[in-house]
C-alpha cells in the first residue's frame, strides 16, 4: 500500500497580541497565535525589528515555543519568528508603546493679579494626567502624606495665593506616576507694588493739582 506524502509550502498563520492594551506601568506580554497543518516546530522572539535572513540575531532570541507569551517591560519593537515543521518561516512584529515609567512633567509659572499672586500649572504626560494638586510649602517627597490634604487643581490648573513663601505642585499620571515643582512667591510685596500701579495718578492727574 504506497502512501502519499504531501508537502506544506504554506507559511504559518500567526497572530500576536498584548495581555494589556492600555498604559501600564508595568510590564505587558506580547501573546503568540500560530497554526499550521504540520504543526509549530519553534516561535522565537527578539527585540528589534529583526528579518528572516539575520541568522546571527535569531541564535540570540527567546524560544518561547511552549509558553507562547514573553513577558516585556519597555516600550519597544519586538520580532516573532514561527517556524512549521517543514521549515515555513512566518516572520510577525509587534510594537510596544504602553509602558508609561516616566514621571510627569510639571513647569509653574506666576503673574501678579488684583488677588495677589496666580500660579498657573503645565503638566503633561504620555497616559495622561489623572489630578494637580497644591500645597503651601517646600516638599520634595512626592508620594508624601501632605498631600491628601491638597487642594485640587486638576480641571483649573492654577490658584491664586496671598503669602510669601514655598508653594508645591503635584501631579500624578493616569497609571499612578507622580512628580513634584515648587516656586518661591514674593506675594506681599507684589499685591503692594500692584496696589500703587492701579492708583498713583497719572500725569494728567498731576497737572491739574
Amino acid at each position: 500500500q504506497r502512501q502519499m506524502c504531501i508537502r506544506d509550502r504554506t507559511k504559518p498563520i500567526v497572530v500576536l497580541y498584548l495581555n494589556k492594551t492600555g498604559y501600564t506601568r508595568g510590564s505587558v506580554y506580547i501573546q503568540v497565535q500560530a497554526k499550521d497543518k504540520s504543526g509549530i516546530k519553534s516561535i522565537l522572539i527578539k527585540k528589534g525589528k529583526i528579518t528572516k535572513s539575520a541568522a546571527r540575531y535569531w541564535k540570540k532570541a527567546n524560544n518561547i515555543t511552549r509558553a507562547k507569551k514573553k513577558k516585556v517591560t519597555s516600550n519597544a519593537a519586538y520580532s516573532v519568528k514561527v517556524t512549521d515543521k517543514a521549515g515555513n518561516v512566518t516572520i510577525k512584529r509587534i510594537s510596544v508603546t504602553n509602558i508609561d515609567k516616566k514621571k510627569p512633567t510639571v513647569k509653574l509659572s506666576q503673574s501678579v493679579v488684583s488677588g495677589g499672586v496666580q500660579i498657573s500649572v503645565s503638566a503633561s504626560d504620555a497616559s495622561g494626567i489623572k489630578s494637580v494638586k497644591w500645597i503651601k510649602g517646600a516638599i520634595s517627597d512626592a508620594s508624601s502624606a501632605k498631600f491628601n490634604q491638597a487642594s485640587n487643581i486638576t480641571k483649573t490648573r492654577k490658584f491664586i495665593v496671598t503669602q510669601n513663601g514655598y508653594y508645591t505642585v503635584q501631579a500624578v499620571d493616569r497609571v499612578g506616576n507622580k512628580s513634584v515643582a515648587q516656586i518661591y512667591v514674593v506675594a506681599k510685596q507684589a499685591l503692594y507694588d500692584f496696589c500703587l500701579l492701579y492708583t498713583s495718578p497719572s500725569p494728567r492727574d498731576r497737572q491739574k493739582s
